[in-house]
This record gives structure tokens, sequence and C-alpha cells, in this order.
């Protein structure tokens, strides 16, 4: 019996991944910002986030232009602008306000210069020869466990330090592969303010004689958002979830105004930002979500403090309306971003979005006499934005190796020039295929249903690349399984 050896010419050790580089265009340069200030960053299953960022004296680190490509997806923008607006921080006996951010400042003298040490096997960026930003990759909860099946999330990193006062501010803004962003605000370092046993009703006892006095936080944000590159097609929506004998009824309503707004557990309360005119594949607006999940606490400061009168403002975009309090008033501006909601249309218009948390500081004696770090954060999540789950197992995250010819695969198949149709048998030796294929790492899962899928994710009847090349892949690994057909067919014929 005879032995033929065949390889699949051209495609051998050769990685989906490596084709797809042939085709895509160099990687931007920065666009909207120097090189020195301007982020790229590609997670392990390709996904993408790129973005600029500046230091200012008072919100420390800015970012803009940020920017998220999904897996084989399109690069758009979501936050033309993204910063901390305010730290406020009032104590229970009434003696200090503090408006950290306006009153002192994240950055200048108020930034700490980050060591090494504080960025394991991350990178350090500098501002002016001082290295004030960590950038770190990092897994995230697991995107999906599901019928045996478990996927690791990716994410990145950035945060900075600040100290004011006895207190470490950490900053921190993760962006994670599925497109979500997660901005969060740490806190660490000492107490800042202790009185005697006779305020104890004010704080807790951490040692003899000495309660720390407890105080809030309120964390603001600031965020402009430019979905799909254009802010005044932007809208934002109120959802509510109304329960009534045993079923909840969604509630949709579209903000026409500047507003104010507050969590509201009863009703499942969320917001969302919406494009106008951009949509995914199904024909979906494309939109991310806001939720305050940390909202379990809050302040209502006096009259004085109107700024804490609601969770979430939605205002129109003015250039001097930086800070959620202590707002510079030079130029006709208000003072605080209460103020700011003053019955301006927001229809068509740029629109910034201000969500906040609260957390409240009990002492305890495990904060003397350091402290350990309390975390503040918001989910900011897209809705629409995909056509489906962004991050799977199902193409391009499998590691499939062809190595061998699977003769199941080769049953029934059918020569369309003699109308013959044979079956290989397995056990036959005349045919030699273990050793005859150098192994594809493909990075893909190569079946028909896939391909068709992918092949209509297109959109307006084009096919996009990387389809094509999975197309060419199958059809190659068919034609190889007919030629051994073929080939075994003749040499029955000739026996």
């Amino acid at each position: 019996m005879m032995t033929i050896t065949k390889k699949l010419s051209g495609l051998t050790t050769l990685s989906l991944g490596s084709l797809l580089a042939l085709w895509q265009a160099p990687v931007m340069a920065a666009e909207f910002c120097s090189d020195r200030y301007y982020i790229d960053v590609r997670l392990p299953n390709h996904a993408r986030w790129d973005m600029c960022w500046e230091h200012r004296s008072r919100e420390g680190i800015v970012l803009h232009k940020i920017h998220y490509t999904p897996k084989d997806g399109t690069r758009r923008m979501v936050l033309n602008e993204a910063t901390i607006a305010q730290i406020h921080v009032p104590y229970d006996d009434n003696g200090s306000r503090y408006h950290d951010v306006t009153d002192y400042g994240l950055g200048g003298r108020y930034m700490s210069e980050l060591s090494p040490r504080e960025c394991p096997h991350g990178k350090l960026l500098k501002f002016g020869g001082k290295r004030v930003i960590c950038q770190q990759l990092e897994d995230r909860d697991d995107t999906y466990s599901y019928n045996g099946e478990h996927l690791q999330g990716n994410a990145f990193s950035l945060f900075s330090v600040s100290q004011i006062g006895a207190y470490n501010y950490i900053p921190t803004w993760r962006f994670m592969d599925d497109g979500s962003i997660e901005p969060a605000m740490g806190a660490t370092g000492a107490l800042q303010r202790y009185g005697d046993s006779d305020i104890s009703e004010h704080g807790w006892l951490v040692s003899a004689n000495k309660v720390g006095i407890a105080h809030l936080h309120n964390f603001f944000w600031k965020l402009d958002f430019d979905l799909d590159g254009s802010g005044r097609n932007d809208f934002v929506e109120e959802l509510n979830f109304t329960q009534s004998d045993g079923r909840t009824v969604r509630e949709i309503t579209r903000y026409e105004q500047e507003t104010a707004s507050n969590v509201n557990p009863q009703t499942l309360r969320r917001w969302r930002v919406v494009d106008g005119t951009a949509t995914n594949n199904r024909g979906k607006p494309i939109s991310y979500e806001i939720r305050l999940h940390q909202s379990n606490q809050k302040d209502t400061g006096p009259t004085t403090e109107p700024f804490t009168q609601h969770d979430l403002y939605v205002t129109r975009y003015r250039r001097c309306e930086l800070f959620a309090s202590h707002n510079p008033s030079n130029g006709g501006c208000k003072d605080n971003v209460a103020a700011f909601v003053d019955g301006e249309t927001i229809t068509q218009e740029d629109i910034i979005v201000w969500p906040s948390t609260t957390f409240y500081h009990m002492p305890r004696a495990e904060d003397a006499p350091q402290m350990d770090a309390h975390w503040s954060s918001i989910s900011i999540t897209p809705r629409d934005w995909h056509d489906e789950q962004p991050v799977s197992n199902d193409l391009e995250t499998h590691d499939v190796e062809i190595d061998t010819v699977d003769t199941t695969d080769i049953v029934n198949t059918t020569d369309t020039n003699t109308d013959i149709v044979d079956t290989v048998d397995p056990d036959e030796d005349n045919i030699n295929t273990t050793d005859t294929i150098d192994t594809i790492n493909t990075s893909d899962i190569l079946n028909t249903a896939n391909i068709i899928r992918r092949l209509g994710n297109g959109g307006g009847g084009s096919f996009p690349k990387e389809s094509i090349l999975l197309l060419l892949l199958l059809l190659a690994k068919r034609k190889f399984r007919h030629a051994i057909t073929n080939t075994k067919i003749s040499l029955k014929a000739g026996d």
C-alpha cells in the first residue's frame, strides 16, 4: 500500500492573528496629544483602549479622548474627558468641612512621586520628570463561567496618589476588555482629626481618651460623554423598574433639560447615555449605562451645601463649570453643580454627567496609627454597544491546533466530478495523515456556522477582513481533505 504525504502549503505553523496583522493598518499615533501623553493598550483578548492624559493642579490626572475598540470591532470614542470633580469631607462635629480638590488640589506638590515598588509589573508615566501614573495590566472578575467553560477577564488600570493632610487619595480608572469603565477612589494614610472622650458621640474611641472623629467622603466625577465622537447628539435616559403583583415593569424617561436625580433602591434606578445616531449591527442605539452601586450611604448637608442633595446631575457643557463645589465664580459661573442645573435645554447639546458616591468613615481602633485603604467606585457599562458578548471563547479565544486530518470529517465526502461517494476506513494504513500536516495554530474554530455568523456581522453587505481570512482557511482545509479523498479513491481504482 502507498503512503501519500501532503502539507497545507504556505499556512503551516501560522496563526490567524499573524494573518490578520498583515491586513491591519499601522498602529495609530496620538491624534489628540503628543506621544508622551498618549496611552494605547491592547489587552490579551485584543480589545483596545487608547486615550490622552494631562496633569492639572486641581483635578490631578485628567483623561481625555478615550476610545474603545472591541476585539475585531470598530474604534469609537466613549468619553471626551473624564476627571474627579470634588472630594468633599464634612466631619460629624462640624469642626471641618473640606473641599479637597479645590481647597488644595490633587496635582502639583500634592501629587506623590511613585516608586517602582508601588507599580509592580507596571509602567510608570512621568510628568515633568516625576513619576505620577502607574499603568498596569490586571485580571478582573470572570467574564463568565457556564457549563464548565470559564473565561478570565482582563483590564488595565491607571492610578496616581495625592497626599492631602494625613490622607493619601488614590484616583483610579479601570478599563475592562468588554468596554466597561470603573472610576474609583481609594483613601488611606492616617486619620486626620481626633478629639477626647467628651465628643465620643461624634466618632469612635480608638485608644485611651482618644476619639477618631467620624466623617463623610463625597466623591464627585465629571464625565463628558461624546459617544462615537460627537457630543451634540447624545441624550440621557433615566431607567426605573416598578414592581407590582410579582411583576416588574420598565419605565424610561428621557431628560430634555438639565436635571438632578437620586438613587432609588425601590425602582432599581440607573441611567444611560445614548448616542442619537450610531447603532450596533442589530440596529440598537449604542449607549453606556451608569450605576451608583455603592450609594447605600448618603450625605444630605446643610442648605449651604446644595450639591449634596442629589446623587447625579446632568448639565449642558459650560467651559467654566469645572467642580462640583467651590467652583470659581469668575465669568458669571455658578459656584456648585446644583446651581449649574438651571433649566437649560440639553437637546442637541454637549452634555456633562456628574455622578457621585458617598463613603461614611466611622473610625475603628484598627485605623490607628495607619489606616486601611477604603474604596469607593461607580460603574459605567456598555449597553447595546456590541451585538453580543464581546469577550467569548467562540472564535478568537480558542487556540485550536489542527495536527491531523479527522477521519470523521472525511466520511461521506462527495467528489462532484465523479459522483463517487467514499467512506475512509480509519483503520486502513495507506494514508499516513498524522505525520504529514504541520501544526496550524489558527486561534480559531473553523466551522461553517461560525464563519457564516462572522460574515453576517460586517453590515451593509460588507465582509470583515478577518471573516474573509477565516473563510479562506476553511476552504483550504476542505480542499485538502477533498484532495486526500480523491487520492484514496484513485488508488483504489488503480489497485
